[in-house]
């Protein structure tokens, strides 16, 4: 009975942390795109990755699943998964229309929700 328990204890632990971790990009992606205006957000969080909230909504989802392991949860995440992932390219296809070469240069440096290359951003003078 101990080791179920330590292990629930574990994953709700993790899973919590997950959640956490969403969301705080959320809100960082939030407050940067409300701060920005009508201009493209190209600093702070925007400066590491182009999706922030989207990468916070699929840590939430995936902080529930691990924390909350049910039927429902099991379901609901690769539609939710895929619903994001849509999403985020809409998002980008909008955002192209809208700002054209500046959003393609910034497309180009900054990657969309794994954040692998941010030393490249810095160095081509991605300032924001």
């Amino acid at each position: 009975m101990t080791d179920v328990y330590e292990y629930g204890m574990w994953t709700m632990a993790i899973g919590s942390l997950v959640m956490l971790t969403g969301m705080s990009l959320v809100a960082l992606g939030w407050w940067k795109i409300h701060r920005a205006g009508d201009k493209l957000a190209t600093d702070g969080i925007y400066r590491i990755i182009r999706h922030p909230q989207y990468l916070g909504f699929i840590l939430i989802t995936t902080g529930m699943l691990i924390h909350w392991p049910t039927l429902l949860t099991l379901v609901m995440f690769p539609i939710l998964l895929g619903s994001y992932l849509h999403l985020a390219k809409k998002e980008g296809r909008e955002l192209a229309g809208r700002f054209g070469e500046e959003y393609q240069r910034y497309r180009n440096l900054v990657p969309a929700l794994i954040p692998i290359r941010t030393n490249l951003s810095t160095k081509m003078g991605l300032e924001g």
